[in-house]
């Protein structure tokens, strides 16, 4: 497999822009107040993995 450091950056980029965080604020605030909290290090780790998963298999399709 190959891939370069810039295609892994342009991707994370684009998907940064993609997620409007600004936006989800009211969301996740709401969500943290019904559920009593988010468990913050969880969700980064199953963020990235969900972005290292696509990098790799969006290229099969």
């Amino acid at each position: 497999m190959n891939f370069s450091y810039k295609e892994i950056l342009t991707v994370a980029f684009t998907l940064f822009a993609i997620i409007d965080i600004i936006g989800s604020v009211p969301i996740l605030i709401s969500i943290k107040n019904k559920a009593g909290g988010i468990r913050e290090f969880r969700v980064t780790v199953i963020a990235g993995a969900l972005m290292i998963l696509f990098l790799f298999l969006g290229g099969l399709y």
